[in-house]
C-alpha cells in the first residue's frame, strides 16, 4: 500500500496499487482503508517511521477547525428588517405627535 502526506507526514491519500516510481506516495505495510479523514476533513493517520500510524486525539484536536458562527436564516433577517422599521415608524409618529 502507498500513502499520500502533506508537509505535517498526516496521510491525505491512499492507494493499493505500486505507487513507487511517484516521489510524493511512500510506502507502508499497512493496510488502511476509509475513512482517512473525521467529518472536518481532517487527517486520522500520519507517516512515521515507514508506517502508517493512527493520529492521536490531541493531535486530531489541534487541527479541528472552530465551528462557523451560525449564519442568520432569511426569515430571521426579515424579521430584523421588520422590527426596524417599526421601530421607525413609531419613533417617526412620536416625533410628529409631538
Amino acid at each position: 500500500m502507498f500513502v499520500n502526506i502533506d508537509d505535517r507526514n498526516r496521510i491525505i491519500a491512499w492507494n493499493p496499487g505500486d505507487l513507487s516510481g511517484n516521489t510524493d506516495w511512500k510506502p507502508v505495510p499497512e493496510t488502511i482503508g476509509d475513512p482517512i479523514t473525521n467529518m472536518q476533513g481532517v487527517p486520522l493517520y500520519k507517516y512515521q517511521r515507514g508506517h502508517a500510524v493512527a493520529r492521536s486525539a490531541a493531535e486530531i484536536e489541534a487541527d479541528t477547525p472552530a465551528p462557523e458562527e451560525p449564519q442568520p436564516s432569511e426569515m430571521d433577517v426579515i424579521k430584523q428588517r421588520l422590527d426596524e422599521q417599526d421601530d421607525a415608524l413609531i419613533e417617526l409618529a412620536a416625533l410628529i405627535g409631538g
